[in-house]
């Protein structure tokens, strides 16, 4: 046996010279590297089909976020405005929100509207789910306001289209389902949880003209790992495009979103009023009642609230003017 490399080892570990090999310090970094990289090719090899040993370039490029989700665009009748279609109106959406009393009656109001701008199908179906939509004019706008009843709270927001949906009206988390009837289906469809939203496609079709796509949708986030981008999770959940519906406007015209319900608002008292008598404001007693009897429409999901404890409903007054972009 050959014993004087054994003798030279130990001469050199006497002498306080490390012996050749990794020390255990430098052994366990090289297995946590090991290790990781192990995973580090397994990720690679799931997303870009396969990893290479060593330092060579990998098999394929790594998929481009558009290339993994693709954008989903709700399928409409041809006959209908596609709310989402990929449009560069680049218009000012202004949104007025009026928070009113829910017992409060607003149909002197609603008279100075013209509510046929939505065509005859979609306006049935939309006033059957307790929305009301039509056009103002600006030389009414003055009245319209006066005969509404005092606003609880307003809010007002500006945003630019850019060429993707607006939201002009955004509910608080549904604490029950709400009921949407879609035309040409017996049962209405539930929905629960999440938020209703009102969204609308601006599409300029000249000075002075524009027109919006209404749609309805019941935003509900749903957790995933694939990557999106975030007009796509903003359409998380039921995008109604059955109710899908156009509504035209032509300058300094306003567009007027509301609830539509049918009740027997303040009876009694018009039937004691005298003549130049003030109407007096319905109780707090009685506007509870009237929330209860709201059926669990759209409308109520969307266009009512409560504002310190009472029941509102809420009325939309909408403004939208063309962004003049030079060269366009």
């Amino acid at each position: 046996m050959d014993v004087m490399p054994m003798v030279m080892m130990m001469m050199r570990t006497r002498r306080g010279t490390p012996p050749p090999g990794p020390s255990l310090k430098e052994g366990g970094k090289r297995a946590v590297a090991a290790w990781r990289g192990g995973w580090l090719c397994l990720a690679l090899a799931a997303l870009a089909g396969g990893c290479q040993a060593g330092g060579g370039a990998p098999v394929m490029a790594f998929p481009t976020l558009g290339e993994i989700a693709s954008r989903v665009t709700p399928v409409l009748p041809a006959d209908a405005e596609q709310p989402f279609a990929d449009a560069r109106s680049r218009s000012w959406v202004t949104t007025r929100q009026l928070d009113l009393p829910l017992a409060g009656s607003v149909a002197e109001a609603w008279a100075l509207v013209d509510d046929t701008a939505m065509s005859q199908q979609p306006r049935a179906a939309w006033r059957g789910n307790g929305v009301r939509v039509g056009v103002l004019d600006p030389a009414r706008l003055e009245a319209f306001l006066d005969r509404l009843p005092r606003a609880v709270a307003t809010h007002e927001s500006r945003v630019t289209d850019a060429g993707y949906p607006v939201e002009l009206r955004r509910s608080p988390r549904l604490a029950g389902a709400a009921a949407v009837k879609l035309p040409g289906v017996e049962q209405p469809e539930r929905v629960r949880g999440g938020a209703m939203r009102l969204l609308a496609q601006v599409r300029a079709h000249g000075p002075g003209s524009v027109s919006l796509a209404l749609v309805p949708h019941h935003q509900d986030h749903r957790p995933t790992l694939l990557p999106r981008d975030p007009l796509e999770r903003e359409l998380d959940g039921r995008v109604f495009e059955e109710l899908a519906a156009r509504v035209d406007l032509q300058a300094g015209q306003w567009l007027v979103v509301g609830l539509h319900h049918d009740f027997p608002l303040d009876a009694d008292a018009d039937a004691d009023d005298t003549e130049g008598e003030a109407e007096a404001p319905a109780s707090r007693e009685q506007a509870e009642e009237l929330a209860a009897a709201l059926p669990d429409h759209l409308g109520r999901a969307l266009l009512t609230a409560r504002r310190a404890g009472h029941p509102v409903q809420v009325m939309l007054v909408i403004a939208v003017e063309p962004v003049v972009v030079a060269g366009d």
